[in-house]
């Protein structure tokens, strides 16, 4: 019979498993600092700092993406064209979008599209 690791067990071997500068990035987050501040506290790309949240949310960190979303009518078209691309590679959706929109804010929504679809763990 399996039983149910406690989230802080399953928190605890995800850091050990991904590593410290994981962890520094997810503490930073969740203290409300956005990926582009995290990224120049920590003296790092943008590109990286999201790479680092799109792995923890991967490795199953259940993290609450709100502040790191673009707003409210650019997450809306953002959201749309990842539905019109029908897939959630990121050219396809940065070609519908143009110009206006950057990788980055395309990127932060893949990671809560990919979380909001992932299945209960």
């Amino acid at each position: 019979m399996e039983r149910e690791i406690p989230r802080r067990g399953r928190r605890r071997r995800l850091v050990q498993r991904l590593g410290p500068t994981y962890e520094e990035t997810r503490s930073l987050f969740l203290q409300g600092l956005s990926p582009e501040e995290i990224a120049e506290r920590r003296q790092l790309s943008g590109h990286t700092i999201i790479g680092h949240l799109e792995r923890l949310v991967q490795a199953g960190d259940a993290l609450d993406l709100m502040h790191a979303m673009p707003p409210p009518e650019r997450l809306r078209r953002i959201e749309a064209a990842f539905q019109r691309s029908g897939d959630l590679k990121l050219v396809p959706v940065k070609e519908l979008l143009g110009e206006d929109f950057s990788y980055e804010e395309i990127r932060v929504v893949r990671i809560g599209l990919k979380q909001r679809w992932a299945p209960e763990r």
